[in-house]
């Protein structure tokens, strides 16, 4: 990563592809980004585009470090603020593992977390239209009435953000194969949003695999892997 930012001057944010875990190590998925700058600029606008990150001294001393009002997203909102001055890259190679211990997941924060990340999102398009945003106009006491709305808000949307949480753990048994399990974290999504058209997907997957034989599933799995292989020849 250094090395590639010794020949690329220009660039002011490095990171790269991760693998997530289990507790034993067993790989669940990879997780890759687009590595042209355009393209990750397009997506950042999206949500954080980067694994493991490496900056350079000269792009903090431009744009800052991170924010104190950030309690969560700190690194998305630098990333922004960066992406804006400089050049962004992603490296493919995964320099990281990400491990899930499925026994501490927590997705009481996960609310708060989202909400400070859609927070930065939008001052991200508040400097790009007036050159500033609210943190970097506003008094002490406006920042801290704009903070304390941030925290209702975050509240008001709990339950459709813990549906979230609930999903995406739902998501990660469903990928390792332990599908009641996946089927635990499903149900608690959908009590928590009857309405989400993935979870109803996602749980009618589940069912088919509770219902087939781990042979089968097996058989399944393997001809899926022959069809992508043949595809990317």
């Amino acid at each position: 990563m250094v090395n590639f930012l010794d020949m690329n001057r220009d660039v002011g944010l490095l990171g790269s592809s991760f693998v997530i875990i289990d507790e034993k190590g067993n790989k669940l998925k990879s997780c890759k980004f687009a590595t042209e700058n355009k393209e990750i600029k397009k997506r950042l606008l999206s949500g954080n585009h980067f694994g493991s990150e490496i900056f350079r001294k000269t792009s903090l001393e431009k744009v800052g470090f991170y924010r104190e009002e950030f309690k969560y997203a700190q690194d998305y909102d630098l990333a922004l603020r960066i992406s804006e001055k400089y050049k962004v890259g992603n490296l493919s190679f995964p320099f990281y593992k990400c491990r899930i211990n499925f026994q501490s997941i927590s997705v009481a924060k996960n609310f708060e977390q989202n909400k400070y990340a859609e927070f930065a999102k939008e001052l991200a398009g508040e400097r790009r239209k007036y050159g500033k945003d609210r943190l970097q106009t506003s008094s002490k006491e406006e920042i801290d009435k704009i903070l304390n709305d941030l925290q209702l808000e975050a509240k008001r949307d709990e339950k459709k953000l813990l549906a979230r949480g609930y999903f995406s753990s739902a998501d990660l048994f469903y990928v390792t194969g332990d599908y009641l399990e996946a089927k635990k974290w499903l149900v608690k999504s959908l009590q928590t949003n009857f309405f989400n058209i993935k979870s109803w997907i996602l749980f009618l997957k589940i069912m088919i695999c509770l219902k087939l034989s781990p042979k089968i599933i097996k058989g399944l799995k393997s001809a899926r892997e022959q069809f992508y292989r043949l595809i990317k020849m």
